[in-house]
């Protein structure tokens, strides 16, 4: 049985993977390949989250979700950038950073401490 905490990180990458798939369908015509990308990753995610529910899959699924948030800030800091706006697309890079800042701290406690999700 899961615990709490593995259930809300659970919760958080279903969220996340939903909204990288709704920013695709959003995005797909104006921006074609950011639309598919974003897709891709949250079928990606989503995929991961069922090998993870089915333990089928040891993998830290809080630094998945946290990856593709990254990328898809990423993406939506370029979409801001292309579209003129002035300030908004810099604090979505500093969100994409801190998101990958978070990942690699995650996978650096993960390899010290290999018992620990």
């Amino acid at each position: 049985m899961k615990t709490k905490k593995e259930k809300l990180e659970i919760v958080q990458a279903v969220l996340v993977a939903l909204l990288s798939l709704f920013t695709g369908f959003q995005n797909r015509l104006q921006f074609p390949f950011i639309g598919i990308i974003n897709i891709l990753l949250g079928i990606i995610l989503i995929i991961g989250i069922i090998a993870f529910v089915k333990k089928k899959a040891h993998l830290n699924i809080k630094a998945v979700a946290l990856a593709t948030e990254a990328f898809s800030l990423l993406f939506a800091a370029y979409m801001y950038f292309s579209n003129g706006k002035q300030y908004l697309p810099y604090a979505f890079l500093l969100a994409a950073l801190l998101c990958l800042a978070g990942v690699f701290i995650m996978l650096k406690k993960a390899k010290i401490n290999p018992g620990t999700s």
